[in-house]
């Protein structure tokens, strides 16, 4: 990069004056919403970075077109830099592949259990959090490896909305399973505070209108008084 730099400045052409002014952009840009946030980036922000290394290992090859011992050293580093976002990224494949297969596994485990219990097709509502138990190979990302059972409960009104993706993800690995409404997953929670956490007997509760199934405890009790 900085050889290709060097050229350019010599050249002292407007062209390249603004091929250099791109080419420092392309060096900040990966910071800039680190510097606007004031802490660390989420995970999925930080894929840019490679990107970033990529176009420097192209402009540094352009810029060593007559400096074949360096050009050869850039083609190496290429492909170390290839190799080293190859592994991160296929244990992150292998890991939402793992994780697919235990949700999958929970759900039907979750649908026989309420068609043992109720018999009939009734709304769900999924009160708490679920988690998986994913191996050493896995390497967990924001949403990578997580489960289905453990998004968006903190979304107000608490426990609606984890139901709503839980049942819809549900459709999406073909059980029918219908979300139960905003007032009965708020009915719900009361149900569920005597019930014990799946999977134990009891875990899922006819309530006549529609089934209850308790992940976790209730991490909001005090919003349950009246």
């Amino acid at each position: 990069i900085f050889v290709s730099v060097g050229k350019i400045i010599k050249k002292k052409t407007s062209a390249g004056w603004f091929y250099l002014l791109v080419i420092l952009s392309l060096q900040i840009c990966p910071f800039l919403m680190t510097v606007y946030l004031g802490n660390e980036p989420v995970l999925r922000s930080q894929i840019v970075y490679p990107l970033v290394l990529a176009c420097n290992v192209v402009i540094s090859i352009k810029g060593l077109e007559n400096r074949i011992t360096l050009k050869r050293a850039c083609y190496i580093l290429a492909v170390a830099c290839l190799w080293m976002q190859l592994i991160p990224s296929m244990r992150l494949i292998y890991t939402d592949g793992i994780r697919e297969q235990e949700d999958r596994s929970v759900m039907n485990e979750v649908s026989c259990r309420i068609h043992q219990v109720c018999g009939t097709t009734k709304p769900v509502a999924f009160v708490g959090e679920g988690k998986n138990n994913l191996n050493q190979a896995c390497l967990r990302g924001e949403m990578i490896g997580k489960s289905i059972f453990n998004i968006d409960a903190g979304a107000n009104p608490h426990y609606f909305f984890s139901t709503v993706r839980i049942c819809e993800n549900a459709k999406v690995m073909g059980f029918d399973m219908q979300h139960a409404s905003e007032e009965q997953v708020k009915m719900a929670r009361k149900e569920a505070i005597d019930m014990p956490v799946w999977p134990e007997e009891g875990s899922v509760k006819d309530c006549g209108e529609y089934i209850t199934v308790k992940l976790s405890e209730d991490k909001w009790p005090e919003e349950l008084e009246p």
